[in-house]
């Protein structure tokens, strides 16, 4: 197993006890959210978001991965 391998399962393990721990995973709190009654679930994935966000700029400013843009297609797929 590499190290990038088990880096990815230490991340995994600590988003699915930091999930477990919230009470995200509960079914009323799914069933709350899906009728907008609380905005627990929301928050935690905003959060989320933010984090990874924040980490793969971080990566690309330690040169870690390199982020690229493609050329944009404006015909669509096919042709």
């Amino acid at each position: 197993m590499s190290t990038e391998q088990i880096l990815g399962l230490i991340t995994g393990l600590a988003f699915g006890f930091l999930l477990q721990r919230g009470r995200v995973l509960r079914y009323d709190k799914q069933v709350a959210a899906m009728l907008f009654k609380d905005m627990a679930i929301f928050k935690f994935m905003l959060s989320a978001i933010v984090v990874g966000m924040f980490g793969i700029l971080a990566l690309n400013d330690l040169e870690v991965i390199k982020l690229s843009h493609k050329a944009m297609n404006v015909g669509g797929i096919g042709r």
